[in-house]
């Protein structure tokens, strides 16, 4: 699976998850607006209690804090849909078949791998289940595509959800399925939002 066939995959994701992210961020919006105008409510009759020369101006400001908290609240609602969303992605690579799953590793190595002798680290989860001949085809691909050095199979371990870790010349290289969506969040993240209907500009 190649990294545009995931940013594809979100993007689908997305819109197949939209009306059910619309409908639950849809009734946390109408339980924030009840909340918020309950409490304008109860300040209102408080500064009615009070002098009459004070009461407009301090149910002005009363009125203009419930909708500032309402508006940070939404705010709040709605980058926590979008980071449920990418969450999921996350998740969802995760929980790939185990052939698309280590082809998708395979296809991040040869794309991204570094000249020289390597290490990879796998979680023990994904060492359990690795192909029998993962490593010499993924030698193969890496030496068809101009890459020298040797890739080799580290006995460390590593505690990661999904991905892999590579080492080579004292340096480590994160191919870990949280770094891959990261790195795409800021470009994928506006056509999230638009799939959303969300406002960009309050996000």
């Amino acid at each position: 699976m190649s990294l545009e066939a995931i940013e594809m995959r979100i993007l689908a994701d997305a819109r197949a998850e939209a009306e059910r992210i619309i409908d639950e961020a849809q009734a946390r919006a109408a339980d924030i607006a009840s909340h918020a105008a309950d409490n304008g409510q109860r300040i209102t009759e408080e500064i009615l209690a009070e002098a009459e020369s004070k009461a407009e101006e301090q149910r002005r400001r009363a009125l203009g804090m419930a909708g500032l908290e309402r508006r940070k609240e939404l705010l709040q609602e709605k980058r926590y849909l979008l980071d449920t969303l990418f969450e999921s992605a996350i998740r969802r690579l995760n929980d790939l078949p185990a052939d698309d799953y280590f082809s998708l590793i395979s296809a991040m190595i040869t794309q991204e791998a570094p000249h020289g002798d390597k290490e990879l680290l796998l979680s023990e989860t994904d060492l359990a289940r690795l192909p029998t001949s993962f490593m010499e085809d993924l030698n193969k691909k890496l030496a068809e595509a101009g890459i020298d050095g040797e890739l080799r199979l580290s006995p460390e371990r590593r505690t990661i959800r999904g991905g892999f870790m590579l080492k080579c010349g004292g340096l480590e290289f994160n191919g870990t399925f949280e770094r891959l969506i990261t790195g795409m969040r800021s470009k994928l993240e506006p056509g999230v939002i638009e799939r959303l209907g969300f406002d960009k500009a309050n996000v």
